[in-house]
């Protein structure tokens, strides 16, 4: 291994060694070495995608919530805006100057 990749120049190419390690670069870590860079392509294809529709580039790492991550969102949601508004009517303020949440649930990020 060590004799075909010190042979092997990315500039000029392959300049020599012994056939049998330049036949195990090719067959061994040729082909991983292509599906490990056509992966990286693709992903870099995708975060650039991403970053230019949604402006979120690592979205390739995140998995869209289940329904029952969903519903946890919403409780947790729902508990908040309960625990500030008698937080609220605790201290004295007046709980309508709190607007009411229009929406629950998972919405499009902000950032």
């Amino acid at each position: 291994m060590e004799s075909a990749v010190g042979s092997f120049d990315l500039l000029s190419g392959y300049r020599g060694g012994s056939p049998e390690a330049l036949g195990f670069l090719l067959c061994c870590i040729g082909p991983l070495g292509t599906l490990n860079t056509l992966g990286l392509f693709l992903a870099g294809l995708h975060m650039v995608y991403k970053f230019l529709t949604d402006k979120d580039p690592l979205a390739l790492l995140r998995t869209p919530p289940n329904e029952f991550q969903q519903d946890d969102v919403i409780a947790l949601e729902k508990a908040v805006e309960e625990t500030v508004r008698q937080s609220l009517d605790a201290i004295g303020i007046d709980t309508a100057l709190m607007p009411p949440a229009l929406e629950y649930g998972i919405k499009r990020r902000l950032i």
